[in-house]
């Protein structure tokens, strides 16, 4: 009897529950939402957007916009202004006698053919839903406030440490400084987080048997102690707080990728850039 009187109390309580719910105008649907649906769907975000084969998709428009400013401008200056890790990039390219627009546009989209191929063979979302890309951008805008505000005690802006000895910088417009803060956000994430934090961790994770987190802090520290020293024209112009701050800063960066992929570390990094432009920051 007392199993029979709990069943119909349950039954009555979940009947009022209705009524109050049909009283409110709440759809019903609702009381089927549970909190697994929830996380299944942050889990998802989290993997789909992480791939390198969503991230080479999602920062090519970052890519196509930063080469059709570059043409643009350029022809408005007599000093040709690039980001130094694109130079460095196109000029390695360069000795394989990949030098022209055209080429380096067929030659990114042929990576990216390949590395979709692969990740389908390997059964991953290549394209995930449209409402994850902007979560993605909005995920980046947050990480990007995060990095300028919670790195600016430690010493001055990445933006006015990055022109420091450089007053060609400070002259130019509005335009090219947001100009190289998505060759920044593009090239520099691709050459020290892609190609040489993921060339340490790929050689950490062969000959060295510490846990993944250990191999990624000190890979990332490692990175950002290049790309601290990358920013400098020569030694004589480090200091000690610039260098920490970009120490730090890289740290920060190669953390992000490590969690979450190279589109997310490009679009903070470039967003960043282009806060600190706009005085947001």
């Amino acid at each position: 009897m007392p199993d029979l009187w709990r069943f119909c109390i349950e039954r009555l309580t979940f009947q009022r529950d209705l009524n109050i719910l049909h009283a409110l105008q709440i759809p019903h649907t609702l009381t089927k939402i549970k909190p697994v649906t929830i996380i299944s769907g942050v889990k998802q975000y989290f993997e789909q957007t992480r791939s390198l084969a969503f991230s080479l998709l999602a920062i090519f428009p970052l890519v196509l916009l930063y080469e059709i400013l570059i043409v643009q401008l350029n022809q408005q200056v007599h000093l040709e202004i690039r980001n130094a890790a694109e130079k460095f990039l196109k000029d390695f390219l360069g000795l394989a006698g990949i030098t022209l627009t055209w080429q380096l546009g067929l030659l990114y989209l042929a990576i990216t053919l390949i590395v979709m191929i692969y990740a389908r063979n390997r059964n991953q979302v290549i394209v995930p839903p449209l409402r994850f890309w902007g979560l993605l951008i909005l995920e980046s805008l947050a990480y990007a406030a995060f990095f300028g505000y919670g790195t600016r005690f430690l010493t001055k802006l990445i933006l006015s440490l990055q022109a420091q000895g450089v007053p060609v910088y400070e002259s130019l417009s509005k335009l090219h400084k947001f100009m190289l803060a998505i060759a920044a956000g593009v090239y520099e994430e691709i050459l020290f987080r892609l190609i040489l934090l993921g060339s340490i961790l790929y050689i950490f994770k062969k000959i060295w048997q510490a846990r993944l987190w250990v191999q990624a802090m000190l890979a990332s520290a490692i990175a950002a102690a290049v790309f601290a020293i990358f920013h400098y024209p020569t030694l004589e112009h480090v200091t000690w707080d610039s260098f920490m701050f970009r120490l730090i800063a890289g740290w920060i960066l190669g953390i992000i990728y490590v969690a979450r992929g190279l589109a997310v570390v490009v679009y903070t990094h470039a967003l960043y850039d282009i806060l600190y432009i706009m005085n947001f920051l």
